[in-house]
């Protein structure tokens, strides 16, 4: 199982598709995080797939969001300390 299919597994987005399709989305998008979506995708099939995916208003943003969380909460949990580190840098 790749790492985005094990940090999302618990992703509901209504059909097993719109999972798999996430995770395929989140993969390549993460290999080449630098590149544009259609540099990033696999093919054109791929690039045409993460458009009607963002696009899609069946695909809710916190269904997406939960799933990251808990697999987050999960993967903490046997650690004393944890570190949230964030950057407030602002560019004008």
């Amino acid at each position: 199982m790749s790492w985005a299919a094990e940090e999302l597994k618990g992703a509901d987005l209504g059909d097993k598709r719109r999972n798999q399709r996430l995770i395929t989305i989140v993969e390549d998008l993460s290999a080449q995080p630098n590149e544009s979506v259609t540099q990033a995708c696999r093919d054109a099939a791929a690039v045409q797939g993460v458009y009607e995916f963002w696009a899609n208003p069946r695909i809710k943003a916190e269904a997406i969001i939960s799933s990251h969380a808990t697999s987050t909460v999960e993967r903490i949990k046997d650690h004393e300390t944890i570190l949230a580190i964030q950057d407030t840098t602002e560019l004008d």
